[in-house]
């Protein structure tokens, strides 16, 4: 579930400091404006996470269709498109990292930051993708990266314990 920015303001009603990063699953499908307005002021960095689950085939189909529209106009991939904007938006952006083949790899150098230096989203292309925005939730797209659902969702599974 998207919270907002109310553990955000929590910490810092409690006198704690803003977190100088808030990772989150970013996209054009899903901006979260509350939380990209709440962090500018705080100092907070934005950093985008999890591109691979937003290259499912499954997904909101419309938008989409724009990204490849505006993906065939630039001569890049999509995915190149999803960084472009992240990187123009000023945030940090972390493109899948690893892979078992060569040809994976490769599409990973391609969709990263010096792959995607040739072209430039344009404030009209920039409007265009901000308005994909559908609050597309984590995990809609059912990729769970090698885990099973009894890995994500048995009782002992628990983020915060993580080593």
């Amino acid at each position: 579930a998207h919270f907002g920015i109310r553990p955000l303001q929590e910490l810092v009603d409690a006198g704690l400091p803003a977190p100088h990063v808030i990772q989150l699953q970013l996209s054009p499908f899903h901006t979260h404006r509350d939380v990209a307005v709440w962090a500018q002021p705080h100092g907070s960095a934005l950093s985008c996470a999890a591109w691979s689950k937003l290259s499912s085939v499954d997904g909101p189909a419309d938008q989409w269709a724009v990204v490849a529209a505006l993906a065939k106009q630039k001569g890049a991939a999509k995915a190149q498109i999803l960084v472009k904007w992240a990187l123009q938006k000023g945030y940090l952006c972390a493109p899948r990292s690893s892979a078992a083949s060569k040809l994976e790899r490769q599409a990973i150098a391609e969709n990263s930051y010096h792959g995607c230096q040739p072209f430039v989203l344009t404030a009209a292309d920039m409007q265009t993708l901000d308005t994909l925005d559908i609050h597309l939730p984590a995990g809609r797209l059912g990729v769970t990266d090698g885990y099973t659902t009894s890995d994500i969702l048995s009782r002992e599974w628990d983020p915060t314990t993580a080593i």
